[in-house]
Formats: C-alpha cells, sequence, structure tokens
C-alpha cells in the first residue's frame, strides 16, 4: 500500500490540475500511532507535500493539492477496514455473530489481534452470506446479488461525513 502511496503522491505532482485535495485512507493495524506516522513518511518522502500532524486534518503546501489522511477503523482505534464493516455485517447478520465467536475459539484465532481477527472473522461472514460466489473478497461486497455489507449502517458514519465534507474542508481559507 504505502509504495502506492508515493506513486499516487508523484502523480498528483506531475500536474494534475484537476486534483483539488487528496484523502489518504489507511488501516490503524495494531498500532494506530505508527501507522500513521508511516503515512506520513512516505507523504514526506514524495516530497513538496504538506505533511498532516493528525488524522483528519488538512496539510496544505504552496504548490500540491492539499492532503488529509483518514485512518481505519477510526483516528485512534486500532484495525482496518474490516473492523469497521464487522459492526454493520453483525447488524445485518446478528444470527451469525455467536458461530463466527464459536469458530474463532474453536480455532484459537480469539487471540490474535484485532486487525488479523477482523480479516479472518469477514472473511468467514462473507463466504457464509455471498451464496453466488463465497469466495467473494471484501473489495466486491458492494457488487453482488447479496447484500454483503450496508453502507447505510452508522459504522459508516464517520466515513460518510468525512467524504461529505470533504471539498469544504480542503477549500482555500
Amino acid at each position: 500500500m504505502f509504495a502506492n502511496l508515493k506513486r499516487l503522491l508523484a502523480w498528483v505532482q506531475s500536474g494534475f490540475a484537476a486534483v483539488k485535495g487528496v484523502l489518504v485512507v489507511g488501516d490503524n493495524d495494531a498500532d494506530p500511532a505508527a501507522s500513521f506516522q508511516h503515512i506520513q513518511s512516505q507523504i514526506q518522502a514524495a516530497g513538496g507535500f504538506g505533511i498532516p500532524a493528525s488524522p483528519l486534518e488538512v496539510a496544505r503546501s504552496q504548490d500540491k493539492p492539499p492532503i488529509v489522511v483518514m485512518m481505519l477503523p477510526w483516528t485512534s482505534l486500532p484495525g482496518n477496514l474490516e473492523t469497521l464493516c464487522l459492526d454493520a455485517m453483525y447488524a445485518a447478520h446478528n444470527h451469525l455473530k455467536d458461530c463466527i465467536d464459536d469458530y474463532c475459539t474453536c480455532t484459537r484465532t480469539s487471540d490474535w489481534d484485532l486487525a488479523k481477527q477482523s480479516k479472518m472473522r469477514m472473511r468467514c461472514l462473507m463466504s457464509s452470506i455471498c451464496q453466488s460466489d463465497p469466495d467473494v473478497p471484501l473489495t466486491g461486497a458492494w457488487s453482488h446479488r447479496e447484500t454483503i455489507v450496508s453502507l447505510e449502517h452508522r459504522a459508516f458514519d464517520g466515513v460518510s461525513d468525512l467524504l461529505n465534507r470533504f471539498d469544504s474542508q480542503i477549500a482555500p481559507s
């Protein structure tokens, strides 16, 4: 992911004039501070961009688009996109939560770090829900006939709010 960030920022830096702002999204994994610092270092390595001091802060520079970094599941919470999605999945398929909990106990994965456990839980849930393609990846969660993850769930409110206000947030002051 981080090599792609550097490439993306190089592309923006090459003069793509239509870019008004850059939203970088990263997973917190087990250490939110270290994950954010890693993204900061990638932005710095790209050169010339403002570097946000904290997630959700707008960083400006003289001649580059402003940058905002959003960390998932949210600013200082450990986990990842899958952690964020689990609440919505369990709300829609509550009958499977106890089964997944039992499976984690049985497979001794209950003590995995939250990010890895969330990935495993999502894979199990998606495989059991998506009858048309039990091997559907998370990237396909919104493109299959079955409703796999509802974006209407409150778990996504923070992301939705940020996206809705992004244009005004990055507008010149």
